[in-house]
Parts: C-alpha cells; sequence; structure tokens
C-alpha cells in the first residue's frame, strides 16, 4: 500500500527541515524500512553533504543501503547509487585526513567511521582504496537475486563483512596485491596500528588472498584484524563476530576443525546476543556451524541443529555444547 507518501527527483521540498518532516510522516504512515523511505533519505543525504555534513550525509546514506540491500529486485538495483555516493565520501573523508596528516594534527583511533554491519557485495576491478567498500555494488546490469539468509557470499571481505567462501569472477593479480600491501603501509602511517581502518585494510588484503586460496597468508593478517577490532570495540561487539567467522573460514579451508569451532562458537553466541536467533546473520553463522559438524562426522548434531534452523517459529538460542555427543569425531588435517 503507498498510501501516497512517494519520494524521488520531483520532490517538492528544498531544505533540511523539510525533508526531515516529511520523512517522518512517511514512516509513519509506511514504516521505517519501506523503500520509498530510503528515496527520502537519499534526498535528505544529499542536502547534508551540500552543506558539508559528511559525517551526517555518510550515516543517512548508510541508513538507505541496508533498506535498499533488502527490498525487491527494482529498488535493490538503486542501491548502487548509494553505494557510489558512500564512496565519493569516504574519498572526501580520506582527502580531510590526509590534509590533517601534513599540517601535523592528530587523527583520533576512532576519526574513520566503519559501515553498520550491512550485507555487501565485493566489486575489486577499479577500487583504489580501502575505502572502496562503500564501492561495492554489481552492475545494476546484473540479475540480481533475492537475499539469502543462508547464502555465502552475502557477506563479502571488507571492514566487518565475512569473507567470501565462492570463488569469484575477478582474477586477483600480483599489482592488486601489491597495491593493497601499499595501502596498508600508508594507513599505519598515517593513523596508527590500531586504528578501525588498518582493519578494514587487513581483511581487504585478506580477501584478495582468500581468492587465491592463500590461506597461510590470510591467518595473521586476519588475527590481527580481530585484535584491532576488540581493543576499539570490545569482544561482544558484532564487527568482532565477522573476523571470528573469517578466521573459522580460515581454518575450516585447512581443515582445522578443533582451531575454528570455538572461533565460530564465540560468533554465534556474538550474534545470538546482537542481533537474535533468528536474525539472518545469526542464521548464517549457524549454517556454516552445521557445515563444520558434519566435515567432523558429527551428523547427529548437525540435524539436530539444521531442523531449528529451519524452524520460524523457533527463537530460542541454540546451544554449541558439543560435551555429550556420541558422533565420532574427525581429527585436524596436519599441516
Amino acid at each position: 500500500m503507498e498510501c501516497g507518501f512517494k519520494a524521488g527527483d520531483n520532490m517538492k521540498v528544498n531544505s533540511i527541515e523539510d525533508v526531515e518532516r516529511f520523512l517522518t510522516i512517511q514512516e509513519q504512515a509506511l514504516g521505517s524500512n519501506n523503500p520509498e523511505v530510503a528515496i527520502t533519505l537519499q534526498r535528505l543525504a544529499a542536502l547534508y553533504l551540500e552543506n558539508g555534513d559528511l559525517l551526517k550525509a555518510e550515516s543517512i546514506y548508510e541508513r538507505a543501503l541496508s533498506i535498499l540491500e533488502v527490498a525487491a529486485s527494482p529498488h535493490r538495483a538503486s542501491a548502487a547509487a548509494v553505494g557510489q555516493k558512500l564512496y565519493e565520501i569516504s574519498l572526501k573523508k580520506k582527502e580531510k585526513e590526509a590534509a590533517a596528516a601534513r599540517r601535523g594534527g592528530t587523527i583520533p583511533p576512532q576519526a574513520r567511521r566503519t559501515l553498520q554491519d550491512t550485507p555487501l557485495t565485493l566489486s575489486m576491478g577499479g577500487i583504489p582504496s580501502v575505502d572502496a567498500y562503500f564501492a561495492k555494488m554489481k552492475s545494476s546490469k546484473e540479475n540480481i537475486k533475492p537475499s539469502s539468509a543462508t547464502s555465502d557470499h552475502e557477506e563479502v571481505g571488507l571492514s566487518h563483512t565475512d569473507l567470501s567462501s565462492k570463488s569469484d569472477k575477478i582474477k586477483v593479480t600480483d599489482s592488486m596485491i601489491a597495491e593493497s600491501q601499499s595501502e596498508i603501509t600508508l594507513l599505519r602511517q598515517m593513523v596508527g596500528n590500531k586504528n578501525v581502518s588498518v582493519a578494514d585494510a587487513l581483511t581487504k588484503l585478506a580477501d584478495l588472498y582468500c581468492r587465491r586460496k592463500m590461506y597461510k597468508e590470510m591467518e595473521p593478517l586476519l588475527i590481527e584484524a580481530l585484535q584491532i577490532r576488540e581493543d576499539a570495540f570490545g569482544d561482544e561487539h558484532h564487527t568482532v563476530s565477522t573476523e571470528l567467522k573469517n578466521l573459522a573460514r580460515v581454518y575450516m579451508a585447512q581443515e582445522r576443525y578443533s582451531v575454528a569451532e570455538p572461533l565460530l562458537k564465540r560468533a554465534i553466541n556474538i550474534r545470538t546476543k546482537a542481533y537474535g536467533r533468528q536474525h539472518r546473520r545469526t542464521i548464517d553463522a549457524l549454517e556454516l556451524y552445521v557445515s563444520l559438524l558434519k566435515k567432523t562426522n558429527r551428523f547427529e548434531k548437525a540435524a539436530q541443529i539444521q531442523m531449528r534452523i529451519n524452524d520460524p517459529t523457533d527463537t530460542q538460542s541454540i546451544s554449541t555444547d558439543t560435551s555429550t555427543e556420541h558422533d565420532a569425531f574427525k581429527f585436524d588435517k596436519v599441516i
């Protein structure tokens, strides 16, 4: 039901106050996650951007993107434009940070904002910097499939998004890896080793290695990224859960299941507390845990958890305690 509260390029409100007032009415009529609300958010973000308020514009664009990412296909296609706007903002912020560094000013460790747990699809082609996670959207010419709670490619490689577990069509070249390594070096010089932007860059490089199946090279990068996020946000933050899941994927690829399991269990616990049991990100971690159980011959436990995952009425936390199971455990691969 449209209720007449549509917004667009011909929207006859020109001030921030007018758009915010319209947005409030629109949210009350359509709901805060309606795609039409995302269109109004884009208009509001553009006004803040014109006024030079990068952080406010970025925050509003991020919210618009989170709505469009899970919308129906016609609306999801427009998410690419929002991603491009966020990318442009990130470049402006980076220019300001570089200027501050040249003047000898200090950049606070939390000066660089990070995207709020939004499902991303990474596109490495033509991406020049760590801030490229904003330019993540695939071309709107591609067929966009509905989002899935169990999609392995749903959240890809940067910031607090999970590493891809599927092969990517884009070939990773040596120059792409060298550029990513140089970016990390530059960031360390500009903002220090503990800044969250360094964790973003480390995870980006790890994603490149992942596409080449260079798992040993990924491990130290993801461990450092995890430590940075724990220091910055605390042990129970949702971004920490993603780094934990990234590491677990690496160890599972190496058949080091006993190392992967406690990391994955911790990620599940964090996501259950942060999002609830039925949230797509919690289910995504649980699906990976089911895969781990199957790979280690614990089929009984895997079947029990999968049954509960498939039950949309089951909102209770799922225990990952396997101390009483009877299936034979598969030993780790020696590497």
